[in-house]
């Protein structure tokens, strides 16, 4: 039955690689340019991106610190998929001044990453993980001595 199940997931994945590499073809030969398929490739997965940070988010709880994190790392993802889109736009049409909207939501992105580090940071001071690991490594080295 276990092999029934992967190998439906193999198929899978596989028709999903060729559905990605038809529509990436077919956009590259309507539009010519691959400036044009990179971008619409990268707002693609941006999204992607968002979907699943919102499905994580949601299994949180309210009010943790890891949803503080998430909702840090969305914003930083919603702000880039903006960035990429606007570069996009940029491409296909020259906007005059456009470069100080870029700027501005590279400024955005770099400030919620930011605040993504240091809530990373706190996560790791609530938790101990760094003191934690050292404590776990005496005891390894202990018991191996032991033998």
């Amino acid at each position: 039955m276990a092999k029934k199940q992967e190998s439906g997931k193999g198929i899978k994945a596989l028709l999903v690689i060729i559905a990605i590499v038809v529509a990436a073809y077919i956009l590259y030969r309507l539009s010519g340019s691959l400036e044009i398929l990179l971008g619409a490739l990268s707002l693609s997965i941006g999204v992607l991106a968002i979907i699943w940070t919102l499905i994580a988010k949601y299994s949180l709880s309210p009010h943790s610190t890891m949803r503080l994190f998430t909702n840090s790392f969305l914003a930083s993802l919603i702000a880039l998929v903006v960035l990429s889109f606007v570069r996009l736009v940029d491409f296909l049409m020259v906007v005059h001044k456009i470069i100080y909207i870029e700027h501005f939501l590279t400024t955005v992105v770099y400030f919620f990453f930011l605040l993504s580090a240091y809530y990373v940071l706190s996560i790791g001071r609530q938790f101990g993980f760094q003191s934690k690991s050292l404590e776990i490594k005496n005891i390894i080295a202990g018991k191996k001595k032991l033998k």
